[in-house]
């Protein structure tokens, strides 16, 4: 829904993490390898900095708050292999010298200059590199159930002005603008799982993707609401993650 700046702790605690399938399948395809370099763009607080980290040499992490930095590197103190920078999408050519095999961005490409940040990635990433654009779930406000129904409803009277899905992940979107570019040979995976997650998470998503604008009595009603829902203080949630992986097209 926004800016997550000082909203990096929320962040870090609430999001949910990738799941290693979504690694195992990247080693699969041959997109990941123990001597790839790595970039996470919009790396947030580094979920999937950590994940990428368990099977490649040298991952850079690089979001352009802060704060994120901070918690992130906190959160992957003794991993080696991940360093971090404070940058933005379009800082990225002055920021990374060197070729890297591998660029994934999660939950963050809606929030770039996609084509000119495509365009910058062809001068970076190698002949057999990839981009894989990642979704860690469908947003917890806009889910086909009941109790993301009614949190809809109510982050809506929250925030005066009925949500939607404007400001999230749009894979079609993302497929067409990847199809565009150099990256035009683009494969999708997605995988699917219950998981039971505690009413406090649920909220913290919330409040972290809201840019501030949901206060301690708005969180307050918002857990409410989910509550109302709950059993032992958790929601079964259907999470679908979701990657394009996008590659040169071979000759």
């Amino acid at each position: 829904m926004g800016s997550f700046d000082g909203l990096a702790d929320v962040y870090e605690e609430a999001r949910l993490r990738y799941p290693p399938e979504l690694c195992d399948h990247l080693v699969a395809v041959n997109v990941l390898r123990p001597e790839s370099h790595v970039i996470d763009l919009g790396a947030g607080t580094g979920q999937l900095a950590r994940l990428m980290a368990s099977v490649a040499s040298r991952v850079t992490a690089i979001d352009p708050e802060p704060d994120m930095v901070r918690i992130g590197m906190q959160a992957t103190r003794g991993i080696e292999q991940i360093s971090w920078l404070v940058g933005a999408d379009n800082d990225l050519a002055s920021l990374v010298g060197s070729p890297v095999d591998l660029v994934v961005i999660g939950n963050a490409f809606h929030h770039m200059a996609q084509r000119d940040l495509l365009a910058d990635l062809d001068n970076m990433v190698c002949s057999s590199g990839a981009v894989v654009i990642c979704s860690s779930s469908v947003p917890v406000w806009l889910q086909d159930t009941d109790w993301s129904r009614d949190l809809r409803s109510a982050l809506s009277a929250e925030l005066g002005r009925e949500v939607s899905s404007g400001g999230t992940p749009d894979h079609v979107s993302d497929s067409a603008v990847l199809g565009a570019s150099s990256f035009s040979a683009v494969a999708e995976w997605v995988f699917e799982r219950d998981q039971r997650r505690s009413v406090q998470n649920i909220v913290g998503e919330v409040v972290s993707s809201a840019s501030g604008a949901i206060d301690e009595a708005a969180a307050a009603r918002l857990t409410d609401t989910v509550t109302a829902h709950a059993e032992g203080g958790t929601i079964t949630e259907l999470v679908k993650t979701t990657a394009l992986i996008a590659q040169r097209p071979q000759s």
